[in-house]
């Protein structure tokens, strides 16, 4: 049987951004893929995002959810409160991972997006990225406001 893992999604870039508190829009699931895999896939979202709506199109981490839930069957649950628990720090490659007491696996897809960046993302996305049409109209239906 495949491990579950419990994931926290947030996207900070480090910079002071009033209008997006990282713990307000964090959103939480569980996944059967690893954290390795989990940050290829959501760097890949975003990669879709750009070349399907546009270069600077950035999808909230609630509307990531739901093309995880959709497409990749992960399920959602109920924001955890990590400030209880003590936070221990593993970096895979460059992209940061925060566990927290082993329960929780924290992704900020700003730096995962940023690591998967590079002369193979293509075939990374070819990979990780579901090839049904319906993908494509699901990226394509997303409101999202341009420029971040």
């Amino acid at each position: 049987m495949d491990e579950i893992h419990t994931y926290k999604i947030i996207f900070y870039d480090g910079l002071e951004i009033p209008s997006h508190n990282e713990e307000m829009y964090a959103q939480f699931y569980l996944s059967i893929f690893p954290p390795e895999a989990m940050i290829t896939i959501l760097a890949c979202l975003d990669f879709a995002v750009e070349d399907i709506i546009a270069e600077d199109a950035l999808m909230s981490e609630k509307q990531a959810l739901e093309l995880l839930v959709e497409f990749y069957h992960v399920e959602p649950i109920e924001p955890i409160q990590a400030n209880d628990m003590k936070k221990l720090n593993r970096v895979v490659r460059t992209a940061e991972i925060n566990l927290y007491n082993g329960l929780l696996i924290e992704i900020n897809r700003y730096w995962g997006r940023n690591d998967e960046t590079g002369s193979d993302h293509e075939v990374k996305m070819d990979t990780f990225l579901p090839k049904k049409p319906e993908f494509k109209q699901a990226i394509e239906n997303l409101r999202i406001p341009l420029g971040f």
